[in-house]
């Protein structure tokens, strides 16, 4: 079978509708009210029309073109627009009025698993007053909520900002935030709800998820509770592999109860009318176990109108049957357009609809080259082919689903994995059997040695699953950052499908394979690059209220602190850094280390050094960041040592004495020095170092005239002295802190101390990244914002 043999699929006017609806919902949430003033309106109709244009040109492809499927374009976006702009006049209504009323009056609802953090317990509960909804909003709670719970609280409500996590929050349909200090009542709802939930939560405790990587994986694929996969950071390895929808409960985790249910039911010789309508009982009470995901309520719709339209002698067509359910759940409620998971399961449904068949062929294809030898008995080689035929089924509905998310999981996550597919054809057996026992195991845990005989079983082939996903996670390039990059990719995989979609190809094994090798001479590319490193430079990354700084000669590389959150890793892959040979943090404040969580999966480590002393006081969440990271040392610095980057050299000027690096005056400071045939350079890393520390530095005779300082404390008050300025007469000035910071920085006296003695006073919130490099006449600066800037001594 060929390319040629796969017709091109049928698209619906109900697809191209759908499509139209979820990209102008979602620009509608994203701006609020004022979605048609100005250019948001503009915006709006843009995606319309270049929605309906893909929408014409793909059928023009199959010489179909009927004008009722535009009116219903046409009629779709207008009726989305009225109800998405009603769903935010409700909204702001609701907001307005829980901003007048104590939160002692409400009552609280909770719709979603808590997970914890630094203030408490976080989760989504629907907010009750007297008698009517008042929608949803973030509920911190100081101790856990189970999961349907009723809460009365004192605290205080918050309405949504207007920055990027309000936005996110309005686009949900949340209304904002009850911070609660004190729970005043609690009790559990009533009806079957309850009693599903009340199940699900025994089954909870039963597993044990806290205990073990096993157990926490049983519990977020079979459950899906994904909160111990969370805090045992099992998270990022999944993200890594690109197999985070295997434990987001969906059509497959349906169909294999679908599948236990209907072999049970099989042997009652029911009509199929009854049948039916228990499978769809059975599998609607496994997607309320489970929580009622998004992903999960969308594959229980389908199958029902599937079932329905089989009972009724109709053949159902799979893409009308995505696109009518995404359309009237989008219609029925605007904010679940918001959900990442409900959008993600659509585009995967989707795309699996239309290229599916396709690429099974293509990958077909190069499969038939392995054949089994003659001399194998018939039997075992007819069933060998059909493991090779199931593997490139599995391969190629993972590389559809893959190629069909990357825009999303770009934008959202800022990474893509580059080893979905191959996760997904490791994990085809040890997976499915893990749910199957998992399913099983279910009704079983409470009972005493039964119970713990399945659970055993799960847990062997949850240590297979992990395992598997540990090695391809292994790979070297396994994921990569994509910051900057979310919206080329997201246009580059849109027009690449459609190109697909026209031309339709005729795919031989040849064209294949120079596509192929064309994919591996552009890898090879991009890592040589990535392996020959970049010109001699010290970066001063944009992270915010943080420090991070890069060092790079060619293919070393070394990070000197590493932020606060993920803006570091960010900062990182617009740098096109994927490795660091070290990471140096200064000292135990986590706006120098919080960034660490932010490498892991992303950007490989060899080494991290802390100061002398500092290694037996790292936080508990420092040292789970470096497990996460691999097996790599920490060391310490005394003062004295020096560290080599390429031509550069880091000598440890300060502290000169142990320390537990829990104050800015332990912060290690760093003369870096560079000689090399492209000119030289010389400054100081300070970390948050002050006025006091510096002025010992300096009477030490430790750092004298420098090109470049990294200036203290981000640029407080007391980070250097007018003095100090003179006799340090640094070229260039850099301090990093984040834009609208609440400390002021930094300060006015910092920045005229520094430009009163004729140095160029840069800050990372006003210019982004700021490079440094050797000069032959002086330092070469660049910043993100602007060109080359050059110095003269």
């Amino acid at each position: 079978m060929s390319t040629k043999d796969v017709r091109r699929p049928y698209v619906p006017a109900s697809f191209a509708a759908m499509v139209c609806v979820l990209a102008v919902v979602r620009q509608i949430l994203r701006e609020g009210r004022g979605w048609m003033d100005g250019n948001v309106g503009r915006a709006a109709l843009l995606l319309s029309c270049l929605c309906v244009a893909a929408f014409v040109v793909m059928r023009l492809a199959r010489k179909d073109m009927r004008p009722y499927g535009l009116l219903v374009v046409a009629a779709a976006l207008v009726i989305a627009s009225l109800v998405t702009t009603r769903a935010l006049e409700v909204a702001q209504v609701h907001e307005k009025r829980l901003s007048h009323t104590p939160v002692s009056r409400m009552t609280l609802e909770v719709e979603s698993d808590p997970t914890e953090g630094e203030r408490g317990y976080r989760c989504r509960a629907r907010v009750m007053l007297d008698g009517s909804s008042l929608g949803s909003v973030w509920l911190v709670c100081p101790t856990r909520p189970d999961r349907g719970a009723v809460l009365r609280c004192v605290g205080t409500y918050h309405p949504n900002d207007d920055d990027e996590w309000g936005v996110s929050a309005r686009m949900q349909g949340i209304v904002g935030s009850v911070r609660a200090s004190r729970v005043l009542e609690s009790w559990s709802q009533e009806g079957p709800l309850s009693i599903v939930l009340r199940a699900r939560q025994a089954t909870l405790e039963a597993l044990c998820p806290q205990e073990s990587d096993e157990r926490a994986l049983l519990a977020g694929c079979v459950c899906g509770w994904r909160g111990a996969l969370r805090d045992r950071g099992l998270d990022e390895l999944f993200a890594t592999t690109g197999t985070a929808h295997l434990v987001a409960v969906s059509g497959s985790h349906l169909s294999i109860v679908t599948m236990l249910v209907g072999a049970l039911l099989g042997r009652m010789r029911l009509r199929r009318t009854r049948a039916t309508v228990l499978l769809l009982m059975a599998s609607g009470i496994y997607v309320l176990f489970c929580g009622m995901p998004v992903s999960a309520v969308r594959a229980w719709v389908m199958a029902s109108m599937a079932s329905v339209a089989g009972t009724a002698g109709r053949r159902s067509y799979g893409l009308s049957a995505v696109s009518i359910t995404a359309l009237v759940m989008a219609l029925a409620d605007p904010p679940v357009c918001g959900q990442l998971g409900f959008v993600l399961s659509v585009c995967s449904v989707s795309a699996l609809c239309l290229f599916g068949p396709y690429a099974t062929v293509v990958c077909a294809s190069f499969a038939d080259g392995i054949r089994v030898p003659r001399r194998v008995p018939k039997a075992l080689r007819r069933r060998l082919h059909g493991a090779r035929d199931a593997i490139v089924e599995s391969f190629s509905a993972s590389l559809v689903a893959s190629c069909a998310t990357m825009p999303l999981v770009a934008q959202s996550f800022g990474r893509v994995s580059l080893v979905g597919p191959v996760a997904s054809i490791v994990l085809c057996v040890p997976f499915p059997a893990l749910m199957f026992l998992g399913v099983l195991s279910i009704p079983l845990v409470r009972v005493p040695i039964v119970g713990r005989c399945a659970l055993a079983a799960c847990d062997t082939v949850a240590h297979v699953v992990l395992a598997a996903m540990r090695l391809v996670a292994g790979v070297p390039y396994a994921s990569l950052p994509t910051q900057g990059w979310g919206e080329r990719v997201t246009i580059l995989v849109c027009l690449l499908a459609l190109a697909l979609f026209v031309f339709w190809p005729r795919v031989t094994t040849r064209r294949a394979g120079a596509c192929l090798g064309a994919l591996a001479v552009l890898f090879v590319v991009v890592t040589l690059r990535q392996e020959m490193g970049s010109h001699a430079r010290i970066c001063v990354l944009n992270v915010g209220q943080g420090d991070a700084i890069l060092v790079q000669d060619g293919s070393s590389t070394l990070l000197v602190d590493a932020g606060a959150d993920d803006a570091t890793s960010n900062a990182l892959a617009r740098n096109g850094v994927l490795h660091l040979d070290a990471v140096v943090i200064t000292h135990m404040h986590d706006d120098h280390y919080g960034g660490m969580q932010g490498l892991v999966g992303l950007v490989d480590c060899d080494a991290v050094y802390v100061g002398a002393g500092v290694k037996g006081h790292l936080p508990a969440e420092l040292m789970q960041t470096i497990n996460a990271l691999g097996d790599i040392p920490v060391e310490e610095m005394a003062y004295g040592d020096t560290l080599h980057v390429g031509a550069f050299s880091l000598r440890m000027v300060w502290p000169t004495r142990k320390t537990d690096g829990t104050t800015n005056a332990d912060s290690i400071q760093l003369y870096i020095d560079y000689q090399g045939g492209d000119g030289s350079l010389c400054g100081l890393l300070t970390g948050d170092a002050e006025q006091e520390q510096l002025a010992e530095l300096i009477n030490h005779n430790d750092v004298g005239d420098i090109d470049f300082l990294k200036v203290g404390h981000h640029g407080s008050s007391v980070s250097i002295l007018p003095e100090q300025a003179r006799q340090l007469d640094p070229e260039v000035s850099v301090a990093s802190a984040g834009e609208h910071n609440r400390y002021g920085h930094p300060t006015r006296a910092c920045v005229e101390a520094l430009e009163d003695v004729g140095s160029l006073f840069l800050c990372t919130k006003d210019v982004g990244d700021v490079e440094v490099t050797p000069g032959i006449t002086g330092p070469t600066v660049r910043t993100q914002s602007s060109s080359l800037l050059p110095f003269e001594e």
